[in-house]
């Protein structure tokens, strides 16, 4: 019979028959629940800070006011942020209780792990990663399990050492400012739907016509607190496939590479443009310290096409007791106001600012987008040109391009990173990658 530890290399569906762990089945619920139901009833305890933080706003806003930002505005913020870093801790004691792993990180030069690693105390394992306070996040979609490895990435934030730069050292930022942009389904899930919504994050349909307006009127809030430091940093995540790869998904990504007349991926889905291009175009000139960090995820075992999800849906994980022994997270950081991205930071975009700048909170942004597949916009009256959206639509595209030669390697190899050697690959060959690779545990202290 097979070691349950080995298991993971199977499909779910192909796997032996195996008892599950009786701490698993019997403790996994509770413990969760109950987790998750002190995290909100302390939300519930800032409520009423925060409708008394907005009605003061729409009275302001109501009388032509310029914002500010009050203590009643800073406490309700104190409150959702801390929260958002207890669901993180929740996600850690999770993890470490029911499906102990670790995350295997690599990254290319943008990102040396070597600046970014800090280990305060050498007695402990405990590792943390000073990454930037701003950042909006784009990855791959590879399983429900996606998002809680990026928002762990997060609890393990931390500023960078510089006292020159940060005065005042800030631990976890990146779980304490978190928004996720996510499918409209998931706001009413029981208790972490409730939470989510507190939490301000994004909930779209995945039809730009009714996600515009909600995205539009969101980001101007986000983009409104970040100027006056109401966030204390600012995470935007997104998953510009839309979903994770299934069937069905694997055959909208083929017509869509059939009607554009480019090759179709094998790893990866046909990523949409529209909703990261319009994130970038928003929060980039409201807030200079923005930083966009391009994430691979890859899960081991998992076969070349493969759909990870059938390799670690969350019970199995959870409640079998079968983790991935490791997940492989790898980093490419992007210098928004130092590398130009089509449409967003090029010179064609600069000298259209002005004209950005005069859209009011009213004017339609973007247009509607076809639904058949992640094809761009055919024009962004007042924000980009149909020109601008083509060029960023075709940039994002060989990013996705890069995330597939990676995983390419990674299904071959079982790592993003592998010792030099004498054959050259594409990976090699296009730089997406440099150093060795760091294995981080996931652990509280």
């Amino acid at each position: 019979m097979m070691p349950i530890q080995d298991m993971y290399k199977l499909p779910i569906a192909s796997r032996p028959a195996h008892p599950t762990p009786l701490v698993n089945r019997l403790l996994f619920y509770p413990v969760f629940v109950a987790g998750a139901l002190v995290i909100l009833s302390i939300q519930a305890a800032f409520i009423p800070i925060g409708v008394t933080s907005w009605t003061w706003i729409t009275l302001r806003r109501s009388f032509g006011l310029k914002r500010t930002t009050g203590w009643i505005e800073q406490g309700y913020e104190w409150g959702v942020r801390r929260t958002k870093q207890l669901f993180g801790m929740l996600l850690i004691v999770m993890i470490s209780m029911f499906a102990p792993t670790t995350i295997t990180l690599t990254s290319d030069d943008s990102l040396s792990l070597d600046r970014i690693l800090v280990r305060p105390n050498p007695k402990r394992s405990t590792t943390y990663l000073a990454l930037p306070s701003d950042l909006v996040i784009m990855s791959n979609h590879q399983a429900y399990l996606d998002w809680i490895f990026i928002w762990i990435l997060g609890h393990l934030s931390v500023t960078p050492e510089s006292k020159e730069e940060h005065p005042k050292k800030e631990w976890h930022h990146g779980s304490r400012s978190l928004i996720i942009l996510l499918k409209k389904s998931l706001k009413w899930l029981p208790l972490v739907g409730w939470g989510m919504q507190v939490y301000r994050f994004i909930f779209l349909a995945r039809h730009w016509a009714q996600d515009q307006g909600n995205l539009s009127k969101a980001l101007r809030d986000l983009g409104a607190r970040a100027k006056t430091k109401a966030l204390g940093g600012l995470w935007v995540l997104i998953f510009p496939e839309g979903t994770i790869t299934s069937d069905d998904e694997r055959a909208k990504s083929v017509r869509y590479a059939q009607k554009e007349g480019v090759p179709d991926f094998v790893n990866v889905l046909h990523p949409r443009s529209t909703g990261l291009l319009f994130i970038l175009r928003t929060l980039t000139p409201q807030i200079p310290t923005l930083r966009l960090l391009d994430i691979t995820i890859g899960y081991p075992g998992v076969t070349r096409g493969g759909y990870a999800q059938e390799w670690y849906g969350l019970t199995s994980v959870f409640i079998k007791g079968i983790p991935p022994p490791t997940i492989h997270v790898h980093l490419r950081m992007i210098d928004l106001p130092n590398e130009e991205i089509p449409g967003v930071t090029d010179p064609l975009t600069a000298s259209r600012k002005g004209e950005r700048e005069q859209v009011s909170d009213t004017t339609p942004l973007l247009v509607d987008q076809p639904t058949a597949g992640p094809a761009h916009p055919t024009s962004i009256p007042g924000l980009a040109t149909e020109q601008e959206a083509k060029a960023f639509n075709g940039w994002l595209r060989k990013r996705w391009g890069d995330k597939e030669v990676l995983l390419d390697r990674f299904t071959r190899t079982g790592g993003f990173w592998i010792a030099p050697a004498e054959e050259v690959d594409e990976v090699q060959r296009r730089g997406l990658i440099s150093g060795g690779a760091v294995e981080v545990p996931i652990a509280l202290w």
